[in-house]
């Protein structure tokens, strides 16, 4: 079983010049870090789906491009924090050996939408005194393992722009650094354009 996975892993190998487009459909596990006031904040699961085009400058290098949909937050005791974001992440892609890759890069967002949900009870946060930053950047680093075509990456994207600011009940956000933080696991399938 080895040799048949060297063998379609070596079949698959893309060289300088290719390009690749990768649909994508996955989960995200997302919260926020950096504010020990709020402590309380736990991960919440949620939606990723979206594509990837990537261009190889060598046959062990390169850059990609995406846009991906994205439901993050976080929970806050029972209730919740949702979020909608479109993401463009931007990444260089290390290909070691013919199926592994390591990533890295910068990706920036765009808040679609920042609710609360209290019991049965959702409102937007602007609403409730909570301003949700329009524009977020994120540096996501990850792994993806290429078997054929198909591709499952695993990253985590670490936000560098606080996330909130304002009152929203017990939690005040107005000096709270609380940036999002959010692992993605995604499952797609590998085109070769070129």
């Amino acid at each position: 079983s080895l040799l048949v996975v060297t063998v379609v892993g070596y079949s698959q190998q893309l060289r300088s010049g290719s390009i690749t487009l990768t649909p994508k459909i996955g989960i995200n596990a997302s919260g926020y870090y950096g504010d020990d006031d709020n402590s309380s904040f736990d991960y919440k699961p949620g939606l990723v789906v979206g594509a990837e085009g990537e261009y190889y400058i060598k046959d062990w290098l390169g850059i990609s491009a995406g846009l991906f949909y994205s439901q993050q937050g976080a929970s806050l005791n029972e209730d919740k924090i949702k979020t909608e974001y479109i993401n463009v992440p931007v990444l260089c892609n290390f290909h070691l050996g013919k199926c592994f890759s390591l990533k890295a890069g910068l990706q920036p967002g765009v808040n679609l939408s920042a609710k609360a949900k209290v019991g049965d009870v959702s409102a937007d946060l602007s609403r409730s005194g909570v301003d949700a930053k329009t524009f977020d950047i994120a540096m996501p680093i990850g792994m993806s393992f290429a078997f054929n075509n198909l591709v499952i990456d695993a990253r985590y994207a670490l936000g560098l722009n606080t996330a909130f600011k304002g009152k929203l009940d017990d939690y005040n956000f107005n000096n709270a650094d609380l940036y999002n933080s959010v692992f993605s696991l995604t499952l797609g399938y590998r085109f070769n354009l070129k």
